[in-house]
């Protein structure tokens, strides 16, 4: 029995430290900037935001700026919003409804701001 418990704690633990390594590469590797950020939120108003783009924005935290990861986060509040979406997608990702249009491109006149503050 212990020695189940051993490998069940030790396999865990190196799932763990995976997940550690892997966030530490996504965290240095991941930079997008705020033109790419932006295009991705015209892409959803669109509906037409691959899936592998829509998983980046996504699911992939942007650990260089506070800003942008902040951006994200809202992005993922409004996709993820019943309020904000249609219910019949015809993309790989739910379109977003009028009210979540207008919350998107709130989000985009903010990556204006953040862009002219950059140059």
């Amino acid at each position: 029995m212990s020695t189940v418990l051993i490998v069940v704690v030790g396999v865990v633990a190196g799932i763990a430290v995976l997940f550690v390594i892997l966030q530490w590469h996504s965290d240095r590797t991941y930079r997008p900037l705020p033109v790419d950020i932006a295009r991705l939120i015209r892409s959803t108003i669109d509906n037409t935001i691959s899936l592998t783009e829509f998983d980046d924005l996504s699911s992939v935290r942007i650990a260089y700026d506070p800003r942008l990861e902040a951006i994200r986060t809202r992005y993922n509040e409004i996709v993820g919003s019943p309020h904000y979406i249609v219910g019949d997608a015809k993309g790989p990702v739910a379109a977003v409804n009028q009210a979540g249009t207008q919350k998107l491109r709130e989000l985009l006149a903010e990556l204006e701001k953040l862009d002219g503050e950059a140059t």
